[in-house]
């Protein structure tokens, strides 16, 4: 047996508003419009989660984009301030020498 033979049996519904099908034309238009409704909400839904995923994304790679230079920034300042130093040194040693 088919499924639409046991939905037919079972008198089960794919949705919830199609119990006028064609008594009247303005019911029949309500189940469109109800279905129509549910697929672009469906739509919109998916269209968010999918535009939020790529903005998390895009923010995780700012942050680590930033979190990089701020490392390597500070490594050249370090690197900057001990040859600074070293060089204060040596001149200093030189003049006591």
């Amino acid at each position: 047996m088919t499924t639409s033979a046991w939905r037919k049996r079972l008198k089960i519904k794919l949705w919830p508003y199609e119990k006028a099908k064609k008594k009247n034309g303005a019911e029949v238009v309500v189940v469109v419009v109800v279905r129509v409704v549910v697929v672009v909400v469906v739509v919109l839904v998916v269209v968010v989660v999918v535009v939020v995923a790529v903005v998390m994304a895009v923010v995780v790679v700012v942050v680590v984009v930033v979190v990089v230079v701020v490392v390597v920034v500070v490594v050249v300042v370090v690197v900057v301030v001990v040859v600074v130093v070293v060089a204060a040194a040596a001149a200093a040693k030189e003049v006591l020498l």
